[in-house]
């Protein structure tokens, strides 16, 4: 690794990433030989003046000297293709994250910073040619590398002069705050709760991509465009979507790398949309990330002659300047997929129907367990909650609306967060839809979402005990001991007794320990009870306070 400048190097990835890479290695005067990527379309052509190959070349390269350095977003799935290839990690190949610090000077890319940290600032070590991003309490800032001032200014005049703008980027001002060795600091406005890509549902990923579209042409009126098309830059909050990285603003024309990163963190998680495989986008995507490779083994054969045909217009248009008319492509492409989306029913996508938003501020309507949880809820008085298994969000609503209460809405079953979300943009509401599965509730001891962690005034988890029992095996001291490190005050907390008709189904000798009065038992442990209300034959609520 330390003799990395001394050896004789290939660099995996032809995107931004190796760009600037490659940048640096050349001010050391790297022994750079060639490069590598997997996208057809970029074999045989040049990059920064060095050939690109396909990586099969790599077998018939390699010496004691020769290093390949993985560059790209997709370094876990290039890492596992490489060992698979049979090549050694830290012997044959390193990754770029992993070099950078040794490579760069602070003040030229993201790294460690000892002036912020001495400030007790929390900074974000990712790789950034315009300037670092850190947070202190609820406020967040980009210290401005000397050589990227005056460009930032620009952005920024313009920005501010299009109200348009206001809308889709995240507000930005110059911060009266001073740090050695930055002569600008930004202020971005701090949103409270905020989803990406990682969290959306179907529905999500064409509203946001039909944004991003918008907000491409919008910046080629300007003579801007984006450096990256990150699914992680734009984030859903209130009801609509902005661009938070203020960063990925440059001067200049869209390049292929950009439309790369479009398609592999919007099209092709849709294309798994549409064949019905959400749970798969959830599970392997990287960071955001479906990389071509991957969605193609989804494709039937005249798909992916489809795919490759809808791709490459797309990169032609790009490389004739003609950046309206590959927007209209994609955007045709995005309304193609959307039509195919998989909409077979779930089994709890219709548990909360229309017909209960409908009614949904009419309390006459409520049946006894809506009546019983929102007057918990109206006792309590909470600033925010999150709702557990909310399905298509009736409780969040309902608490919204009638007390104004600032909601998240989570639920595993993409379908259900799916029409949640409809329904947010139906009755104008502020709650936050996530897909989440319970596993990833507690993430270092808080909810964790866009690197963020919260915890709620109030957590209500209806209708699931019996489920993370019996489907995903948990304990009742597993689900209290996640609950309790994301409740801040209260629990609302709904048990499903053995006489139920689906648990009494479920139960075997090993579950003799499912029974309400050892579930009581195990949450007094860390809980106040403070009510409990029998609801139907088999269900009781129960309100909780955190010790």
């Amino acid at each position: 690794m330390h003799n990395i400048l001394n050896e004789e190097l290939i660099i995996f990835g032809t995107g931004s990433l190796a760009n600037k890479l490659t940048k640096e290695l050349q001010k050391y005067n790297a022994n750079i030989q060639f490069f590598v990527d997997n996208n057809k379309m970029k074999q045989n052509q040049f990059f920064l003046g060095y050939p690109i190959y396909h990586p099969s070349i790599l077998n018939s390269n390699m010496t004691k000297k020769t290093k390949i350095v993985i560059a790209s977003s997709f370094y876990e799935a290039i890492e596992e293709q490489l060992l698979e290839n049979g090549f050694k990690k830290n012997i044959d190949f390193v990754n770029v994250y992993e070099i950078f610090g040794k490579l760069i000077k602070p003040q030229k890319m993201s790294g460690y910073y000892h002036e912020l940290f001495n400030l007790n600032y929390e900074y974000f070590p990712t790789i950034d040619d315009v300037g670092v991003v850190f947070k202190k309490e609820k406020k967040i800032y980009r210290a401005i590398f000397n050589n990227n001032v005056k460009f930032t200014k620009e952005i920024l005049s313009i920005l501010k002069e299009r109200d348009f703008y206001q809308e889709d980027v995240v507000k930005t001002n110059i911060s009266n705050i001073k740090i050695p060795g930055y002569p600008l600091i930004l202020e971005h406005k701090y949103i409270e709760y905020c989803s990406t890509s990682e969290q959306w549902s179907m529905s999500m990923f064409k509203d946001a991509a039909l944004f991003l579209l918008n907000l491409l042409i919008k910046l080629h009126m300007d003579n801007l465009t984006l450096k990256d098309a990150h699914g992680l830059n734009i984030v859903f909050s209130n009801n609509k979507y902005t661009l938070i990285d203020f960063g990925s603003i440059i001067k200049g024309r869209l390049n292929v790398d950009t439309i790369d990163e479009f398609i592999q963190c919007y099209i092709n998680p849709m294309l798994m949309f549409s064949k019905g495989k959400s749970r798969d986008y959830y599970h392997y995507n990287q960071k955001g990330f479906l990389p071509k490779e991957m969605i193609r083994g989804y494709l039937f054969e005249k798909e992916n002659i489809e795919y490759i045909k809808k791709y490459e217009d797309v990169v032609k248009k790009i490389h004739l300047g003609k950046l309206v008319e590959a927007v209209e492509l994609l955007r045709n492409w995005i309304m193609n997929i959307s039509q195919g989306f998989q909409l077979n029913e779930s089994m709890w996508a219709n548990y909360q129907d229309s017909k209960m938003f409908d009614n949904l501020l009419e309390r006459k309507y409520w049946n006894i367990k809506q009546k019983k949880v929102m007057e918990f809820v109206e006792e309590i008085n909470p600033k925010n909650m999150i709702d557990i298994a909310g399905n298509n969000g009736w409780y969040s609503m309902a608490a919204e609306k009638l007390f104004n209460i600032n909601s998240v809405l989570v639920d595993a079953d993409m379908l259900s967060v799916d029409r949640a979300y409809q329904y947010i943009k139906i009755y104008n509401s502020t709650n936050l839809p996530v897909v989440m599965d319970f596993a990833k509730l507690n993430n270092d001891k808080g909810f964790l979402i866009n690197n963020s962690k919260y915890k709620f005034d109030l957590v209500l988890s209806l209708a699931i005990i019996h489920h993370l029992v019996f489907s995903n095996h948990l304990s009742f001291f597993d689900i209290r001991n996640t609950l309790y490190e994301i409740v801040e005050d209260y629990l609302i907390i709904e048990f499903i007794d053995r006489h139920d008709e689906y648990v009494s189904k479920w139960l075997n000798s090993y579950f003799d320990w499912y029974n309400i009065s050892f579930f009581k038992e195990v949450f007094q442990e860390k809980f106040m009870l403070i009510s409990k209300e029998n609801i139907s034959e088999s269900r009781t609520l129960f309100l909780f306070k955190k010790f």
